[in-house]
């Protein structure tokens, strides 16, 4: 999607101004990244559906889900990537809310807020604690035969975790040391789960779908998984 040069003089401010390097892929270069690598788990409009974008950092998907349509609420704990966020749907013309929160596992929406709630590399961000909690809050929010995207997250049965680049670490009971997701904690009653790849990858990419009725026997990780 072209940029005026206007809107793109004014996001190199405020990324400057705020210490960042525009040029880094992942702060002005994120939302064409997540144009190539998000993008194609999307349906091809989202008009007339309600998103939340847990975690949005720099604001890349988000701008992408406004891009299809979507009415997007984007909250994040960090105000300094809320501002470059801001600065990005500005710069792509689109119309998003940004939110900082104190507290991501109680958020200010009501029951059956949303349609979808994206996940874009940051529940494994979280303590184990918390992103129960989170995730509880999540489904709370979700409305029935709604939709989560779980995306670019470090996947904690492969062995070497993505961000820190340690070896094994994803395999330790405890310690200090960055760690992934377990596929089997996005389990819930209600939510199925769908692989978007291979559950054998560095990072989870995967979809759940809220049932609308409560069902006698708990949601399972799909054993058919894609291949690649």
């Amino acid at each position: 999607m072209a940029v005026s040069p206007g809107a793109e003089r004014s996001f190199r401010e405020v990324v400057v101004r705020l210490g960042l390097n525009p040029d880094n892929q992942w702060v002005g270069g994120y939302v064409e990244y997540e144009r190539t690598h998000f993008r194609r788990f999307l349906p091809s409009d989202l008009t007339g559906t309600t998103v939340l974008e847990f975690g949005c950092n720099m604001g890349a998907s988000a701008v992408i889900m406004a891009e299809l349509g979507a009415s997007v609420v984007a909250i994040d704990v960090n105000s300094r990537y809320l501002e470059v966020a801001r600065a990005n749907a500005l710069r792509y013309g689109v119309n998003v809310e940004f939110l900082r929160v104190e507290d991501s596992s109680k958020l200010p929406f009501a029951n059956a807020s949303f349609d979808w709630v994206n996940c874009n590399s940051v529940l494994e961000y979280l303590s184990r604690t918390v992103r129960t909690a989170v995730l509880n809050e999540i489904d709370r929010l979700l409305k029935p035969e709604g939709h989560i995207l779980v995306t670019g997250t470090s996947n904690r049965l492969w062995p070497r975790e993505v961000h820190s680049r340690r070896w094994l670490v994803n395999y330790l009971p405890f310690g200090g040391y960055q760690r992934g997701v377990w596929p089997w904690e996005l389990r819930r009653p209600k939510w199925r789960l769908e692989w978007l790849r291979s559950p054998l990858r560095p990072n989870l990419c995967l979809r759940v779908v809220k049932r609308a009725a409560t069902r006698s026997n708990p949601s399972e990780l799909n054993t058919k998984a894609p291949r690649s």
